[in-house]
């Protein structure tokens, strides 16, 4: 059992990870110079420095789903705190320790490597590698060195599971091509002086960009914003229908919800209806104190994720080519309850191609 003092600790780290899955969240979806995500940022850094007068050490453990302290899992206070701990987790990251004389400074470098890694939506960017270039002394880690070759990069599909990456022949081989680059004849130059012009001529045209490319980036830029104001209104939905005091009205927010949900799937905006049927399923559990009535009323639309109609929307999607991404599909499936079970045996026998049904094996197999 608890002392009242470990009870108060727990509470203060559920507090300083609240408050970083906020900020984190927050500066993603404001600008950089927004006053909003800087003031969460410090209230972050005002807990964590609190938590780190009391003990010498914070030690937590990341697992797929949740944070942990001597194997408790910490609550984070708006039910999104799996997205914290599912993108460290996909990263390798497993421990993290912030130890008493922890500067401002260096908590501002941790920070910035998370923040990266949440704004990169390409997967180019993963939390270890930025935190090995970054310089932590007070801020230990632990990650786990081996990783599994996605499928898409096996030869067959018998080489599909448990293989992994050889460093030590990847490093030989880097050392074979340096040592090759090292014996080349000073004549090479002069062919790629002759071939691409002049180093300096060279580094000039990388710096400068095409209209094309200008706009393409601009494009780019537009549609992150976009992003942005999707979730931010997704947000304002829920809070709308947390404000509502009469049910009925409670209930149109809900059947507006619904048309939303459908649309996104319409426009196979995985990202996002992930974000909602986590929302859905949380803000469930929250009305459920005050209203069972209402509860059960945004249940049905969280539950609603996984009918009939939405797998079978699913299941066109997954058909359309053997060389689908299915990692977007999976991350909605991984959300749904028990009560989505038959959806997805039914799902499994309308699969034309062999790696969606796989996935879906290996989905029902976790569940």
């Amino acid at each position: 059992m608890q002392t009242n003092i470990e009870q108060h600790f727990q509470t203060g780290t559920a507090e300083f990870l609240t408050a970083l899955n906020r900020s984190l969240k927050t500066s993603v979806l404001y600008p950089s110079n927004s006053s909003v995500p800087k003031e969460l940022r410090r209230v972050c850094w005002e807990k964590l420095d609190q938590l780190l007068c009391e003990r010498e050490s914070l030690d937590l453990e990341i697992d797929r789903e949740n944070i942990l302290i001597e194997g408790e899992t910490v609550s984070v206070g708006d039910g999104s705190g799996s997205n914290l701990a599912r993108i460290m987790h996909r990263d390798g990251l497993r421990h993290i320790r912030f130890r008493t004389g922890l500067p401002k400074e260096e908590f501002e470098r941790f920070y910035n490597a998370l923040l990266t890694a949440f704004v990169d939506r390409s997967g180019n960017e993963d939390i270890v590698n930025l935190l090995w270039e970054t310089d932590l002394d007070f801020i230990e880690y632990h990650a786990v060195d081996n990783f599994v070759i996605s499928s898409e990069l096996m030869d067959s599909e018998e080489n599909t599971r448990g293989k992994s990456l050889d460093y030590s022949s990847i490093i030989k081989a880097e050392k074979a091509i340096a040592d090759q680059t090292d014996e080349i004849s000073g004549d090479s130059s002069d062919d790629f002086t002759e071939q691409f012009g002049s180093p300096t001529g060279l580094l000039r045209n990388i710096q400068e960009f095409t209209d094309q490319e200008k706009k393409e980036i601009l494009n780019l830029l537009e549609k992150d914003n976009e992003i942005a104001a999707e979730f931010v209104a997704a947000d304002l939905l829920f809070d709308i229908a947390l404000s509502e005091n009469d049910y009925t009205q409670f209930a149109g927010t809900c059947e507006t919800l619904d048309n939303v949900f459908n649309n996104l799937l319409r426009v196979e905006n995985f990202p996002l209806l992930v974000y909602v049927i986590r929302r859905m399923r949380s803000m469930s559990e929250t009305v459920a104190k005050e209203s069972q009535r209402r509860a059960e009323r945004m249940r049905e639309s969280y539950q609603r994720s996984g009918d009939r109609i939405r797998i079978a929307n699913l299941t066109e999607i997954m058909n359309r080519s053997e060389n689908q991404d299915l990692d977007p599909i999976r991350s909605y499936l991984e959300e749904l309850d028990w009560s989505a079970l038959t959806q997805l045996v039914w799902m499994m026998g309308q699969l034309e191609y062999f790696p969606a049904r796989a996935m879906i094996c290996d989905l029902l197999v976790e569940k």
